[in-house]
């Protein structure tokens, strides 16, 4: 049995669910359903014959969006909107109160489209997100245009001025509001 496209699924597993159909009659269809694994990172599975002996296993999984922490628990997002629990290595994402179905998917589209979101450790709430980005915290609205726009303000005309500031307000599209600036 040889199994291909896997990342999150056990391939050993499917060897060994497959395995007892090789060497089975060559006209009898195998189907996925018969033998489908409950795991939860498959969403199709196609299965084909290499002759003379070989039973390949195509393996379609689901794809991960994002990851993020809740509470203790750790889970993936993927593209067909499932949140499955992973490990935590490496999630820098806390939903501390859960955004409602809209903003979360407008995070995902910002979170995938815009490198700066990756660079710091993201709480989600419901109405808005904090970025925190060594000592800056960030707070923006789920609306993609407005932080963008926002945070790009930020970069270009109020971080050359200040050696350190605290926070950052970026709640209004057009309006960066900042508290605790340093100059030295």
């Amino acid at each position: 049995v040889e199994v291909r496209g896997v990342r999150h699924t056990d391939a050993d597993k499917l060897k060994a669910l497959y395995a007892p159909m090789v060497g089975q009659n060559l006209f009898r269809e195998v189907t996925s359903a018969e033998l489908m694994s409950d795991d939860p990172w498959i969403q199709r599975l196609e299965i084909r014959r290499s002759l003379p002996s070989t039973l390949v296993v195509m393996v379609k999984e689901e794809r991960e969006l994002l990851s993020y922490r809740s509470g203790e628990a750790c889970m993936s997002m993927t593209e067909s909107a499932k949140h499955i629990e992973r490990d935590c290595n490496g999630v820098s994402i806390n939903v501390v109160q859960t955004p409602l179905a809209a903003e979360f998917r407008n995070f995902v589209y910002m979170y995938n489209s815009m490198p700066e979101l990756k660079a710091g450790e993201l709480t989600l709430k419901n109405g808005f997100f904090t970025l925190r980005e060594g000592n800056t915290t960030f707070v923006s609205t789920y609306e993609p245009a407005a932080f963008a726009d926002n945070y790009k303000a930020y970069v270009e005309k109020i971080r050359p001025r200040y050696k350190r500031v605290d926070s950052v307000d970026m709640t209004v599209r057009g309006k960066v509001y900042v508290k605790g600036v340093r100059n030295g």
